[in-house]
């Protein structure tokens, strides 16, 4: 079971126009992540869907030292919420970033 950790500020916006990158980095857990995935998950309401392949369809994680950059947000819906998790091993521990948007027009 991986540990969780919460990004700040606690929710982000993004409009549905913008296409962007965003980083993790994992210095205060440990360095040179290994086995990194992100899942992008709707959590409007009470459901909770994998939505990856729609708002992140291009690219891989990259991972540069203690920074993980996540391939390009985007497509998202306004008046959603998404749960962005960001799964990785370092130190031979498995942690989850967790980072939540809210997508405005």
């Amino acid at each position: 079971m991986a540990t969780t950790l919460f990004t700040n500020p606690a929710v982000k916006e993004q409009s549905q126009h913008e296409r962007k990158t965003y980083t993790v980095t994992t210095t205060n857990v440990g360095s040179n992540p290994v086995n990194v995935d992100v899942s992008v998950y709707d959590i409007t309401g009470d459901q909770r869907v994998n939505v990856t392949a729609t708002v992140m369809p291009v690219g891989v994680p990259v991972v540069v030292g203690d920074v993980i950059t996540w391939p390009e947000l985007l497509n998202l819906t306004p008046n959603r919420l998404y749960r962005v998790e960001t799964l990785f091993e370092t130190g031979g521990n498995r942690f989850k970033a967790v980072t939540i948007f809210s997508a405005v027009d």
